[in-house]
């Protein structure tokens, strides 16, 4: 199953990571891995801020 992202969860991703694309990647995998174990499709905007929450420093 292929895990899509809403513009705006990408958004949020990388605001948190400030810029950083090796963390921003991390995130995005930890994200996408999230939603799997949900079995959601896609990542929304919810979700990934749901995520960035529980993360102690992104």
């Amino acid at each position: 199953m292929k895990h899509y992202f809403e513009p705006e969860a990408i958004e949020q991703i990388y605001a948190a990571t400030k810029g950083d694309m090796r963390k921003f990647e991390e995130v995005v995998t930890d994200c996408r891995e999230r939603a799997k174990e949900l079995k959601h499709s896609f990542v929304e905007v919810n979700l990934a801020r749901s995520f960035l929450a529980e993360q102690p420093t992104v």
